[in-house]
């Protein structure tokens, strides 16, 4: 090993080991116990966790746990479940030509090992989440049901603490699926990932170092970018996370006045002019790094 990559090697082990900007602390304001906002991303495995020192020391100290959505209720696994599929018995042969429909079948054969059926009707958007997923699998040693997204809502549960959802299911569904989008512009982007692997198996491994290096920043713009696509206009795609942000404050603003709360949260929602982190500080709040060098 040459000098050049030993130097390297330092340097990114140092910035992990120093720059871990996914736990957040929030005083003042008259709140008698601090919250604490943490960073999840679905494809950091749980066993990640245990390099952060301090997180479930701080875990342990609250008293409600808060998620973006609480999925452990049979009626929202089922509003889900009926979500995924297309209406007015609409099919994904419907919305691609043979020629996109045959590339697509082929690549996801290949990666998932199921062939996209001419006559299945699941909406295009959780077929390339789960084409993403595999794909990701396959490059690296992640395994399904390891993802960190919702291990303290599991935790939770067994020490019957309360948990509790920023958003409902039927929310989550439009955001994910209707608002502002369309069966055509969701299949398009199917097929652009599947003719563009390369990139989005690249864009994953950027958001995961991203993550465990600590910058949320970089995070956040990813996951945005691979958002906006996704609607008509930036300027709408803006419009929308900034109402969800606002719903989400003041939510998160009356539950930390209750108790100490332990937040779960993607990055998209920190970062920003009209991110959570600048509007609890517009609100006089102190929202300060958690120091956890490793």
């Amino acid at each position: 090993m040459n000098r050049l990559s030993v130097i390297y090697i330092l340097v990114f082990t140092f910035s992990i080991s120093a720059h871990t900007q996914v736990l957040w602390q929030i005083t003042g304001a008259d709140l008698k116990k601090p919250s604490y906002l943490f960073v999840t991303h679905d494809l950091i495995p749980i066993q990640f966790l245990d390099s952060i020192p301090e997180l479930f020391r701080l875990y342990n100290h609250c008293d409600i746990v808060v998620s973006e959505v609480v999925l452990n209720y049979v009626d929202d696994l089922m509003e889900f479940q009926r979500a995924a599929v297309m209406p007015n018995n609409t099919t994904i042969a419907d919305l691609l030509n043979f020629e996109d429909f045959t590339t697509v079948s082929n690549e996801l054969k290949s990666v998932t090992g199921t062939e996209l059926n001419s006559s299945s009707r699941l909406h295009p958007s959780l077929i390339l989440a789960l084409y993403r997923t595999e794909l990701f699998k396959s490059a690296t040693k992640f395994t399904e049901g390891t993802q960190s997204d919702s291990y303290f809502q599991l935790i939770a549960s067994q020490q019957d603490k309360r948990i509790i959802g920023l958003e409902t299911a039927e929310q989550q569904i439009f955001h994910l699926l209707l608002e502002n989008k369309t069966l055509e512009r969701d299949a398009r982007l199917l097929v652009n990932a599947v003719m563009n692997k390369d990139s989005v198996l690249s864009g994953m491994l950027d958001e995961v170092k991203f993550y465990k290096t600590g910058n949320i920043d970089a995070l956040s713009d990813a996951l945005k970018q691979k958002e906006q696509i996704r609607y008509s206009s930036v300027d709408i795609y803006e419009q929308q996370l900034k109402q969800r942000n606002m719903q989400q404050l003041t939510q998160i603003l009356e539950l930390i006045n209750i108790s100490p709360c332990f937040i779960t949260i993607n990055a998209i929602h920190l970062q920003g002019r009209f991110g959570l982190i600048n509007q609890l500080r517009e609100k006089k709040y102190s929202v300060k790094e958690v120091k956890t060098g490793r």
